[in-house]
C-alpha cells in the first residue's frame, strides 16, 4: 500500500471518530434527558427506546491481591491486543 493510500485511510478514520464523537455526546446528552425525566420508555414515529437499570458488581482483583500478597502473575492470562490511536495533525 502506498504512503498516499495509507494516508487516505487515517485521514477517513479521523474523520470518522471526530463524527462519532459528536454523535455520542449528542445521544449522551439525549440519554440524560430521558433519565431526569424519569422515562422508562418513549415512541417516536421511527424508533421506541425502553431504558433499563442494573446493577453492575466487579471484582476489585487488585486489592484481593494486596490483601492476600498473591503473586498477581500466577493469576493472569495474557492475549495480543491491536489498539490504534488516532489524532489531529498539527498544520504548519
Amino acid at each position: 500500500m502506498t504512503p498516499k493510500k495509507i494516508g487516505s485511510i487515517v485521514d477517513k478514520i479521523g474523520e470518522l471518530r471526530g463524527q462519532a464523537a459528536k454523535i455520542n455526546d449528542e445521544i449522551d446528552a439525549l440519554k440524560s434527558k430521558l433519565i431526569e425525566a424519569d422515562v422508562s420508555e418513549g415512541h417516536g414515529e421511527l424508533f421506541q427506546v425502553k431504558m433499563s437499570v442494573s446493577e453492575r458488581k466487579v471484582v476489585d482483583w487488585k486489592k484481593i491481591q494486596e490483601d492476600y500478597e498473591l503473586p498477581v502473575e500466577n493469576y493472569t492470562s495474557v492475549t495480543q491486543s491491536t489498539s490504534m490511536r488516532v489524532s489531529a495533525r498539527k498544520k504548519n
